[in-house]
């Protein structure tokens, strides 16, 4: 680094400028004095910076410029006077240089330094001789004086350059004040007369030809407002420079305005104008445009915020105030990371505005985004906020508008459980909602309706094409039908049709919805709901199974059946109750119980009525009245039951003429026990054709697929017992049951109950005539209702299958097989450790019969129950 003395001798060098400049001629004479003065054969001008030596002039030698590290005179103009070297072979400082060794061998030097003033040497005038030596004080004195010449007219050379310059700024000067756009004049100071106008002022004040008149300063301003004060500033003559404003309202209405600067010189007074019309038309914008800005701001519900480059807030205004809780006095001038940015995103803020500035690009800029933000009591907050670069501004200032959007995150939150809380809903419900904008032709719908109709992909566009799409063919054009009609303006009104999905899946679906009429008067947008119903179609479709397995059973019993609700009105009967009254359907719906029974028997079935309200079932008798006054007896046993939040009645009404007539001769016949046990037998049958009624009714009221299976099972051990006790009555003799009907009751009550229209389930049956008494058959049928009735439910998945059922005697030892060739049951199955009712019920019935049950599941299952047939008597036996 160069020391200040140094630095201050390059300035000065580089002030003379002559480094570059070729002086040889306005030197050489002084270096041919200097060589015959001091007797020397070689005298160099020498100027040194801080790098090379450059040689000016010469004697004796064409000494190059050099490196300054490699001469003598880098040592003189550190010196104060002159420097000698007598002999430079004995010198250290430049014995060693390559023109003391080698030619021209040099020997001998002495140089006086160039000194503009105490401190500062541009370089030396030195000689040079090729043997050693000194030089005489004559000498001495005579070189110094050269080099004071030599500085001399290097001053010399530096003035004429100067003075050159001076003379093409002047002229630069004069034209570009002639050519300047501004307004200048020269007045005299005391007649204030005009002596030079410049281009621009001639065009101005229309003087196109110049001065060609004496001209006063007050004639060229008259008409301008502020001529007064100029005039008496001038003649004054306190200050010798003033500004002043002047306008002038011309003809046309128009008004310029001329900013006068008034400098005197001498006794001249030179005088620069400038037409600030347009700036003062700036300036009057400006000031509406910020009254403007400020309406602005102290009115926006948004905060807006300026700083500049530095994060130095400048403007905060009201809205600003309100929502972070600073004022704007407390705030201006501080950073943003410093009182509203997060501190965690501190840094990141801070890296962003400086890229921003270094490149003109950032992550946020001129875009709408959400971040967190501090209040003044340190509460963090969302915001929306967007960032621009205010144009023109020098340094760069930014403008930031920010909400506060505490309450939108709110809302979202809010509106964001409430959809998930619709979807779950929808989900649960299996419904899909959609809209449809008839202005856009454009279709929304909920994922659950991309479910319903089976469509994986989410992404696809909604459209009715590709609801059309899945619609089942059969259903196709009614459905288009619909739509069309809908679109059209009719009422939307619920409808259901099928879809046909991927694989030949069919599924039912309930549309409803709501449409919405422009101003013209036709749709303009339709909301609706899509629902999945497949499970309430299955569940209806096995609800009018069993209701027609129901009335079937119904209509098969031997007795009347009878249905009314507590008012009177009758809900169901039975084909046996039209067969015995003679009235049709119709004519039954009209009538109540009393229009059954003569009148005389009227009482006693009111009393049976309120007994079974009251106690829930009850006994009577009646003689029946036909359609046509025909009268027969009937015994009636009714029970009462509620469903939906209504009570009913329903029994069965049985004629007893027979047993009226045979009641007499009973009396005193030794068949009166059997003849009153047929009757108890019929009773119970009855009674269990009651019950089997309800657990049908019951299996109409339950959607629950498990439920209905345990009551129709329930109702088929019932029907079972019903059965046996139905040939009980009918039999001459309880000790010999025909069983081979009863097995075939048993059979078709299965397939009609469990059977299926898809399903093929088939029953090879072979039974010998084989007769059982009571205690046998009960517990046997029973057996054989439940071995089917499992098979049936659980052997065949696939609803294809057969059972057989085999039934032969060997003597008094009867056999039963039951095999079906299903998939079995499961590995390791042990009947006796399972805990299942159906399997609970066959080992106990089993046991009863005394009988051995031997069971095989390989191929299919196989259930053979062995047991010996005999004539035991009991409760149900005729036997004497």
């Amino acid at each position: 680094m160069l020391s200040t003395s140094n630095t201050n001798r390059l300035k000065t060098l580089k002030e003379f400028g002559i480094i570059s400049k070729e002086i040889r001629e306005e030197l050489s004479g002084l270096t041919d004095l200097a060589s015959e003065i001091c007797d020397a054969p070689i005298s160099l001008i020498n100027i040194l910076d801080d790098e090379m030596q450059y040689t000016k002039a010469q004697r004796g030698i064409d000494f190059p410029d050099r490196p300054r590290e490699e001469t003598f005179c880098q040592y003189t103009i550190n010196e104060n006077g002159l420097l000698v070297i007598p002999d430079t072979t004995k010198d250290r400082r430049v014995k060693d240089y390559p023109f003391v060794n080698e030619d021209p061998k040099i020997r001998f030097y002495a140089g006086a330094p160039l000194n503009v003033d105490d401190n500062i040497s541009l370089g030396a005038l030195c000689i040079l001789d090729t043997k050693p030596r000194n030089l005489t004080d004559v000498q001495k004195r005579s070189l110094i004086q050269l080099a004071d010449e030599v500085v001399a007219r290097l001053t010399l050379i530096k003035n004429k350059q100067q003075l050159k310059k001076q003379n093409a700024n002047l002229k630069k000067a004069a034209k570009f004040l002639d050519n300047s756009s501004d307004i200048r004049l020269i007045v005299d100071a005391h007649s204030k007369e005009v002596i030079k106008l410049n281009n621009e002022a001639n065009k101005y004040f229309k003087m196109d030809g110049g001065i060609g008149k004496k001209l006063t300063l007050e004639e060229l301003l008259e008409g301008y407002n502020s001529k007064e004060k100029m005039i008496n500033f001038i003649d004054s003559n306190i200050e010798q420079q003033g500004i002043f404003l002047a306008k002038k309202t011309h003809p046309t209405g128009n008004t310029t305005s001329l900013e006068f600067s008034l400098s005197l010189h001498g006794d001249k007074w030179y005088i620069t104008a400038r037409d600030i019309s347009a700036r003062e038309k700036t300036r009057k914008q400006l000031e509406e445009t910020q009254i403007k800005k400020d309406a602005i701001l102290n009115s926006s519900a948004d905060a807006i915020i300026t700083v500049n480059k530095d994060e130095e807030i400048i403007e905060f205004n009201p809205a600003a105030e309100k929502i972070f809780q600073f004022s704007k006095e407390e705030i201006q001038g501080k950073k943003l990371s410093e009182t509203i940015v997060p501190k965690r995103h501190e840094e990141a803020h801070e890296r962003g505005m400086q890229y921003y500035i270094k490149t003109g690009e950032g992550p946020i800029m001129g875009r709408l985004v959400e971040l967190p933000a501090l209040r003044k009591d340190g509460t963090e907050f969302p915001i929306e906020i967007q960032v621009n670069h205010i144009g023109d501004t020098d340094p760069p200032q930014f403008m930031a508008v920010i909400r506060d959007i505490t309450e939108r995150r709110k809302n979202q939150e809010k509106l964001r459980q409430a959809i998930t809380n619709l979807n779950i809903g929808q989900d649960l419900a299996n419904v899909g909602s959609f809209r449809w904008d008839r202005d856009k032709d454009y279709l929304q719908w909920s994922e659950k309706v991309f479910d319903i109709y089976g469509i994986d992909d989410v992404s696809i566009k909604p459209t009715t094409d590709l609801l059309l799409s899945r619609t089942h063919p059969d259903d196709l054009e009614w459905v288009q039908q619909r739509y069309s009609d809908i679109v059209k303006g009719a009422e939307f009104k619920e409808f259901e049709h099928r879809l046909l999905l991927d694989g030949g899946q069919i599924r039912w679906v309930r549309l409803t919805g709501k449409t919405t009429f422009g101003d013209d008067g036709n749709p303009k947008e339709i909301y609706g709901a899509v629902q999945n119903i497949t499970d309430q179609k299955e569940n209806e479709k096995r609800l009018q199974q069993a209701k027609a397995l129901s009335d079937k059973i119904i209509d098969s019993l031997p007795n009347a059946f009878f249905m009314f609700d507590k008012d009177g009105n009758a809900i169901r009967w039975n084909d046996e109750l039209q067969k015995r009254t003679g009235y049709n359907g119709q004519e039954i719906s009209y009538m109540n119980p009393l229009d059954f029974v003569k009148k005389e028997h009227h009482f006693r079935v009111k009393k049976g009525i309120a007994e079974i309200f009251a106690n829930g079932h009850a006994t009577t008798e009646a003689d029946v009245l036909d359609r046509h006054g025909n009268t027969a007896p009937y015994l009636f046993s009714a029970s009462s039951f509620k469903t939906g939040g209504k009570e009913f009645i329903i029994g069965t009404g049985q004629n007893i003429a027979p047993l009226k007539k045979y009641e007499h001769r009973l009396e005193n016949s030794l068949e009166e026990k059997k003849v009153l046990l047929s009757e108890i037998h019929h009773r119970v049958k009855n009674n269990l054709a009651i019950i089997s009624g309800l657990l049908q009714l019951e299996t109409f009221d339950t959607d629950n697929p498990s439920t209905q299976k345990t009551l129709s099972n329930t109702q088929l051990r019932i029907q079972s017992m019903a059965t046996v006790h139905e040939m009980l009555y009918e039999a001459q003799d309880f000790n010999d049951l025909p069983f081979e009907q009863f097995i075939s009751n048993i059979i078709e009550s299965v397939e009609t109950i469990f059977g299926q229209p898809h399903s093929n389930i088939s029953f090879d049956l072979s039974i010998e005539q084989i007769n059982l008494n009571i205690n046998q058959a009960i517990p046997c049928g029973l057996i054989i209702n439940e071995v089917v009735t499992n098979a049936y439910n659980h052997a065949f998945p696939d609803e294809e299958g057969e059972i057989s059922v085999e039934l032969t005697k060997t003597g008094d030892e009867v056999t039963i097989k039951i095999e079906d060739n299903g998939r079995g049951l499961p590995e390791n199955f042990s009947i006796s450790e399972s805990d299942s009712l159906g399997f609970s019920l066959i080992k106990q019935l089993t046991q009863q019969l005394d009988a051995d049950l031997d069971l095989h599941s390989e191929t299919g299952t196989t259930f053979t129950i062995t047991f010996s047939r005999n004539r035991v008597r009991g409760s149900g036996s005729a036997m004497p």
